[in-house]
């Protein structure tokens, strides 16, 4: 992959349509619009909501502790029209296993679970010049 540019999560962005998550580099500012239920997902994170049954990423979390997996970063690498391409990265250690793995994902997944992971977020150079800037209100 080129060279990566790391990525901060800026802010979020609700409405009963969608969810948009405006993410920072160093010069630019941009939006990801995804589905609403990101957002309360994303919500239900940060306030350290409890619900009675497991969500989804919940269940994910729980099968790459069991299995001994890392998330080591999150790459936003293309962006057709409006729709952005990301990848995760993730490491999976033990006795005798040690892999790095790449793995295709959307990207409010992939940015979802860089958060709830505290991993970086990167994107390459080359998807940062094709994204429409951000501007704040």
């Amino acid at each position: 992959m080129n060279s990566l540019i790391e990525l901060s999560l800026d802010k979020i962005l609700q409405t009963r349509s969608y969810t948009v998550v405006v993410l920072k580099a160093p010069e630019i500012k941009f939006s990801i619009y995804m589905e609403p239920h990101i957002g309360e997902t994303l919500q239900a994170y940060f306030s350290q909501e409890k619900f009675e049954r497991p969500q989804t990423f919940d269940f994910l979390e729980r099968t790459l502790l069991g299995l001994d997996i890392d998330i080591v970063r999150v790459v936003l690498y293309d962006i057709q029209e409006t729709t952005f391409f990301s990848k995760i990265l993730y490491h999976q250690k033990g006795e005798s296993l040690n892999h790095l793995v790449e793995v295709d994902s959307r990207p409010s997944d992939s940015l979802l679970i860089a958060l709830r992971h505290k991993a970086p977020i990167y994107c390459t150079e080359e998807m940062l010049q094709a994204v429409v800037p951000f501007e704040d209100s």
